[in-house]
């Protein structure tokens, strides 16, 4: 398999390389590298259709440290 079969979309800053692309010597390396790459893309780079913030910004509690006290299915109307 040839080494540009293992990439991911990631800005390098390397010379000659495609912008937004980083090429991996393995599927392994890859799979190491995906967390580190999710969380700067969900956090940290801006998204143009939202107007430059990072689409964690969207979401309300996204890490759950605030709580209303409610159980799932205890409320009744």
């Amino acid at each position: 398999m040839s080494v540009s079969s293992f990439t991911l979309s990631a800005d390098t800053g390397m010379p000659g390389a495609s912008e937004n692309q980083r090429h991996f010597s393995s599927s392994q390396e890859r799979r190491d590298a995906f967390p580190q790459w999710l969380h700067s893309y969900n956090h940290h780079r801006g998204h143009t259709a939202l107007k430059g913030q990072p689409p964690a910004s969207r979401v309300p509690n996204l890490t759950g440290q605030y709580t209303s006290g409610l159980v799932a299915g205890s409320i009744s109307m």
